[in-house]
């Protein structure tokens, strides 16, 4: 035998060729033939298959063992090539092949072992082309192929195990291609690629551990899932577009990236979402565009992620990371979230270092609750309405640092009755020098709270926000002293003669022994209102003005004894909330 093996070109086989378990030490190549019927190799021994050029019907390989490589670029296969447990020690060479079969898998290489590279570049298959368990010990290559079966799986590589890199740039698939499990440290590589399922999952990498995944450019119809993979890498889906309209676009639940996710100007129609995922570097969204108006839009729930940023990001739906944990900034600057009549933007119990909000567009709420967040940023007009009931706010920057009503105006945006976010901002006014801003949120959070009391406690706290500003500001009962001092004199000069002077015996005797004696009698004294008010009234005032005055009118008298009450009170108030013992409402 020529030690270059057999070579038969252009031959035709109108039956079966059996070869079944033989043992051929050499190459065999089948070079531009046409094989009519099986071409079965099973449990074979060859040092070499070519069928490159060759039109089968069947070609079947199960079981059978390659000492060398396996050729057959432009196979036109009419029928399954089946390869279960091949065992190939070197390259299999699949470029521009068309394989069809209507009635089961185009390819199987099930358990299969092949030590060197799949080429499968420009491959065409009409039928399932299967690779469960697959042992390939450089790179699967599948650039520009194109895989048809869209009522089952285009392409099955479950638990397959790679040991370099993925390539399908360019790749087209109607049906599924499930690669749950899948094994390869290099890149998995499906940039450009278009994949169709529209009624259930396009692309399945659920559980595997691969490389970095570049997928920028890439379009699929229906879902595509990768929950609890582990990226050693960075994920990239730069431009892509999802569409699963209704359902979940991207499922990346528990996923693990050791690097970053770059979504930069990708379009999702259906839910993305990433619950519990680890991204040790950045989360890029900027400029996406994602819809999913039947619920949530992006869901972030228990992630940890080093960096979210989305600014330009349009959504609608909502956009929740409850509990998620931010390492870093989370930027939504000049985005746009639409989620008419609830919340657009839901960062419940989240961690973050930095949140910015400037230019945030939102139709729909915001809610911060019981978030804990170390640095603010804002602008002007900050979004709302706000919920923000336990939240913990280190500090914030933008114009709310200086304008603290601006702050009071998006508190009040809230439709919750808690005041505490009013008092965590006054916190962080003070914090930053600025007491007369913490005080006036402070007051303005009391007075809210007696806008939502019942009618009794709503009235007693009125008057003490009016006197003494809820605690807030007891120098009022000052000014309410003067009051009552004024309002004392007004009632006392309009009503001088009503007041007698008190006039003891010895006085007495001398006015009647003047008037008997026709000598002239003093002028009755006159009255002084303010001079009497202040003795009769404040409990601190020098003299006892009132012991020289007998009143003859009953009004008058309880008039001054209710005035003298009050002033009592309001001196009390005033005493306490210099001395810092009035209690702050």
């Amino acid at each position: 035998m020529d030690p270059s093996g057999l070579r038969i070109s252009g031959a035709r086989f109108r039956d079966e060729l059996n070869l079944a378990h033989i043992q051929f030490a050499h190459p065999l190549h089948l070079v531009g033939c046409a094989l009519d019927e099986l071409f079965d190799l099973s449990g074979a021994a060859l040092k070499e298959l070519s069928l490159q050029h060759s039109r089968t019907h069947r070609v079947k390989l199960y079981g059978a063992a390659i000492s060398g490589d396996v050729l057959a670029p432009d196979l036109d296969a009419d029928g399954a090539v089946d390869a279960i447990q091949v065992h190939i020690d070197g390259r299999l060479d699949l470029r521009n092949a068309k394989l069809r079969n209507a009635d089961g898998p185009a390819l199987n290489l099930d358990g299969a072992k092949i030590t060197g590279c799949v080429f499968a570049g420009g491959m065409e298959a009409d039928g399932e082309v299967r690779a469960i368990g697959v042992q390939i010990g450089e790179q699967l290559d599948l650039r520009a192929s194109k895989l048809r079966n869209a009522q089952g799986y285009a392409l099955i590589l479950n638990a397959a195990e790679i040991a370099n890199s993925v390539f399908a740039q360019g790749l087209e698939a109607d049906g599924e291609i499930n690669a749950v499990r899948i094994r390869n440290p290099g890149q998995f590589d499906i940039r450009n690629c278009k994949l169709r399922r529209p009624d259930g999952i396009a692309l399945g990498l659920d559980g595997g551990t691969t490389g970095d995944l570049y997928a920028g450019g890439l379009e699929v119809e229906g879902e595509f899932r990768a929950v609890g993979v582990h990226f050693v890498g960075q994920v990239d889906l730069t431009d892509a577009k999802l569409g699963h309209a209704g359902a979940g676009a991207l499922t990346l639940d528990g996923a693990d990236i050791t690097e970053a996710l770059f979504a930069r100007g990708l379009e999702a129609d259906g839910q993305v979402s990433a619950m519990e995922i680890r991204i040790a570097g950045r989360f890029d969204l900027t400029n996406a565009k994602l819809r999913h108006t039947a619920a949530d839009v992006l869901v972030l729930d228990g992630s940890r992620v080093g960096e979210l940023v989305a600014g330009g990001l349009e959504a609608d739906g909502q956009v929740r990371a409850v509990g998620a944990h931010i390492g870093g900034t989370v930027d939504f600057r000049s985005a746009k979230l639409r989620n008419d009549g609830d919340t657009s933007l839901n960062l419940e119990s989240a961690s973050i270092k930095k949140l910015m909000l400037d230019s945030l567009n939102v139709r729909g709420g915001v809610s911060l609750y019981r978030a804990t967040i170390t640095d603010l940023s804002t602008d002007a007009n900050p979004p709302g309405p706000l919920v923000a009931t336990g939240w913990e706010v280190t500090d914030i920057h933008g114009p709310l640092r200086e304008r603290w009503h601006a702050a009071r105006q998006w508190l009040e945006s809230s439709p919750e009755t808690s005041v505490q976010p009013w008092h965590a901002l006054a916190a962080v006014y003070e914090r930053n020098g600025d007491p007369t801003g913490a005080k006036r949120l402070r007051l303005a959070a009391a007075s809210r709270v007696t806008r939502q009391s019942p009618l009794l406690p709503k009235l007693l706290r009125c008057v003490y926000g009016a006197v003494v500003g809820y605690g807030y500001y007891p120098l009022l009962a000052a000014a309410w002293l003067i009051v009552v001092v004024l309002t004392g004199s007004i009632v006392v000069a309009a009503n001088r003669n009503d007041f007698v002077p008190n006039r003891d015996a010895t006085n007495a005797a001398a006015t009647v022994y003047l008037e008997q004696t026709h000598m002239k009698v003093p002028d009755a004294p006159q009255i002084k209102p303010l001079h009497y008010t202040l003795s009769a009234v404040l409990p601190t005032a020098v003299g006892n003005a009132t012991s020289d005055w007998n009143i003859k009118s009953t009004w008058v008298s309880f008039v001054l004894t209710s005035l003298k009450l009050i002033a009592w009170v309001l001196t009390a108030l005033l005493v306490a909330g210099v001395s810092g013992l009035l209690r702050k409402a």
